[in-house]
């Protein structure tokens, strides 16, 4: 492994690491930087992350078509869950990711089916 790599992975612990805060938005803002990481370097993030990262990930919106709305109920879902979505773009398909901890991803989803 060279310098350059070894810098990016221990980045992305420490990151994982910062993950556990007791601040939940700090968290949630550390994780989504870490998988941003992970996916700008085609790294997996299992070996990385270690068992006692109590972080969860739930598929929110799968669609050709996401609206600008859809998007901006998202971003403040996300505030008042101190949750991360993550929108990822594959080739005809959009999907929307919310990252964070179990029961906060859980509310996310909740409160967005519902609204």
């Amino acid at each position: 492994m060279n310098p350059e790599e070894e810098k990016i992975l221990n980045k992305i612990k420490k990151l994982f690491a910062l993950s556990e805060s007791p601040n939940e938005k700090e968290a949630a803002s550390a994780l989504n930087k870490a998988k941003v990481l992970l996916a700008k370097y085609g790294l997996e993030h299992s070996p990385l992350e270690g068992p006692s990262v109590n972080l969860t990930e739930r598929e929110l919106v799968r669609n050709t078509d996401i609206h600008d709305w859809q998007i901006k109920l998202i971003e403040c879902i996300g505030e008042s869950t101190y949750t991360e979505a993550i929108i990822e773009s594959f080739e005809k398909e959009r999907r929307i990711v919310i990252i964070g901890r179990r029961a906060n991803v859980l509310s996310a989803v909740n409160l967005y089916k519902y609204l």
